[in-house]
């Protein structure tokens, strides 16, 4: 009787183990992934009408190969190190980032000068695109993971010299 029990109960176990390490052993984090950031320096004219200050691009594949142009210049390409690529890809992926249920926060009434971030990711399978302004322009609160991500998007920019 005590082995009948031993043995069911040695079942559920690898049976759970299993349950728990198919995800796992299905994802391929690397599969889909893409992402586009822009940043946008917008000022009004004395018309009111609001036009880019500066533009700068950011694409980074899956395998972690940024490509990255200015104010319509020629594109440069790097390679991100597996810890920058592996965080930025973390920030997306492990935090419930591609949940998040609003997408746009814009800016308040009467801002002349602000920034303007738009990211676009596919991953998993899917696509989610977000923009926001920074947050002096903003109204209300900006989900700090998003502007987490906004400021290590930053820095891989920062990288292009």
């Amino acid at each position: 009787m005590v082995n009948k029990f031993a043995i069911i109960i040695a079942g559920i176990v690898a049976a759970m183990g299993i349950i728990i390490a198919l995800p796992n052993i299905n994802t391929d984090q690397a599969g889909d992934f893409k992402l586009e950031y822009s940043k946008q320096e917008l000022s009004r004219t004395k018309s009111g009408v609001l036009g880019a200050v500066s533009v700068e691009l950011l694409s980074i594949d899956k395998n972690g190969l940024a490509s990255y142009s200015k104010d319509q210049s020629a594109e440069k390409q790097l390679q991100l190190s597996k810890e920058e690529a592996g965080r930025i890809k973390g920030l997306i992926l492990e935090t419930g980032f591609l949940e998040i249920p609003k997408t746009d926060y814009l800016q308040k009434d009467g801002v002349t000068e602000f920034t303007k971030y738009t990211v676009k990711i596919t991953a998993e399978g899917r696509q989610k695109t977000i923009n926001w302004v920074n947050e002096s322009a903003h109204e209300g609160v900006i989900p700090p993971i998003i502007s987490n991500l906004g400021l290590q998007l930053d820095s891989a920019i920062a990288k292009f010299g």
